[in-house]
């Protein structure tokens, strides 16, 4: 049961990701001085989102029952954290100035998401792949 539970984690954590880097592109694209912290973030999102895909990799793979058992509060926290940026970065969200998209965060708050992704990515999600 508790791989059941991580693999849905996981999955969510993917199909989140994907969504932000959906949306960081438009607002990359759209809206004017957020290119830099779009692209910032982008490519934390991109690292993050290939680690989770390393991992559900593992987690379905041939060899699964043989494999430690994942932390899962790591998986649900990344997962949280993910959800939180997404929501920010939602088109029901999105402020318009005119017929212009505004970037959601400050550049205080990109830096400490990114902060907090690259934290995932590498102390935990990185080291859970290197124990397999």
């Amino acid at each position: 049961m508790a791989r059941l539970s991580e693999a849905a984690s996981m999955i969510t954590a993917i199909q989140t990701s994907e969504r932000i880097l959906f949306l960081c592109w438009k607002y990359y694209s759209e809206v004017r001085n957020a290119e830099e912290d779009a692209r910032q973030l982008l490519d934390k999102v991109t690292a993050l989102n290939s680690v989770l895909k390393k991992l559900q990799a593992l987690v379905d793979g041939p060899g699964a029952a043989r494999l430690p058992t994942l932390d899962a509060r790591q998986i649900e926290q990344c997962s949280s954290e993910l959800d939180e940026i997404r929501q920010r970065l939602d088109p029901g969200t999105i402020r318009r100035l005119g017929r212009r998209f505004k970037w959601p965060f400050t550049k205080e708050d990109v830096d400490e998401k990114l902060a907090t992704l690259e934290g995932h990515r590498k102390i935990g999600l990185e080291s859970e792949i290197s124990n397999f």
